[in-house]
């Protein structure tokens, strides 16, 4: 799919000179934040405008950070980032203005084959990237992805209610350029995914509580046997508890004794002759 092609001193020079690679993005225009205070502000001041779909000042201010880290300004950051699925998404129409943005896009074309009604209507991607290889040499990359509706038949999309039904083309469109250009600048959109292929994801279930329940002495000595190698541990007999009397009395002294530890008696370092004395022959 990748095909290189060497290009003249004239293109090497220009690309040299309009290329933004080193620091990709969008327009610098407009403030910037430069600490988390700064970051909120501005956040809080978008959405009291209603100039951005976040309800949220915490949501905002991740897209801003995202965006940022592609380039981008914070009003560019909350139009062109999404939040799906606990998943930072940048549009595709943003995708393809960011690579456009770096100077390292030659050639990119976007083409429709088949019709909807026999169900044979794809689209194929084809962009050409300018790329530095590791001997400071400059070639030209091609890349394609075709996607249709056998594609969207397969991922469960065709027929689905929402855009897929409303406007088909577009949504196989954005799936090949998001595919396509994902494989041919994954440096430039540094793993954010296409806000509109992220939508086709299903939602995240909540995680259930699988937290260890409480085990019981008896059960906790059979599991401490088998990890210890012993796969049918033999059952633990209990201490005798000090006998009680009819009345329930309990020789408290007789449990003193039982309390207290029982370590190895020390050997007599004296002796009593008398005792001695009295001990048969």
């Amino acid at each position: 799919m990748n095909n290189q092609a060497l290009m003249n001193p004239e293109q090497l020079a220009e690309i040299r000179r309009e290329s933004r690679h080193t620091n990709p993005g969008l327009s610098k225009a407009g403030f910037s934040p430069t600490n988390m205070s700064e970051a909120i502000a501005v956040a809080d001041l978008y959405i009291q405008s209603g100039l951005t779909a976040f309800k949220s000042a915490s949501a905002a201010v991740v897209a801003i950070e995202h965006g940022m880290s592609l380039g981008m300004s914070p009003a560019q950051s909350m139009q062109s980032i999404a939040l799906i699925n606990g998943k930072p998404g940048i549009y595709g129409d943003a995708a393809l203005a960011l690579v456009k943005s770096t100077g390292l896009l030659k050639a990119h074309s976007e083409t429709f084959e088949g019709s909807l009604k026999d169900g044979t209507r794809s689209c194929t991607c084809k962009v050409v990237r300018i790329q530095k290889l590791a001997n400071g040499e400059w070639t030209e990359l091609a890349y394609e992805q075709t996607f249709g509706i056998t594609e969207a038949k397969d991922a469960k999309l065709w027929g689905k209610a929402g855009p897929w039904v409303q406007y088909p083309d577009r949504m196989m469109k954005m799936r090949a350029r998001g595919f396509c250009l994902r494989d041919a600048f994954p440096d430039i959109l540094k793993g954010v995914g296409i806000a509109e292929e992220l939508q086709d994801f299903p939602d995240r279930k909540p995680v259930e509580n699988t937290a260890p329940r409480e085990i019981n002495g008896s059960r906790a000595a059979g599991l401490g046997a088998t990890l210890a190698g012993k796969v049918n541990p033999e059952p633990v007999e209990p201490e005798e508890s000090p006998e009680s009397d009819a009345d329930g009395y309990i020789d408290t002294e007789a449990v003193e004794i039982l309390d207290e530890p029982q370590g190895e008696p020390e050997p007599p370092t004296e002796y009593d002759d008398d005792l001695l004395s009295q001990l048969p022959e």
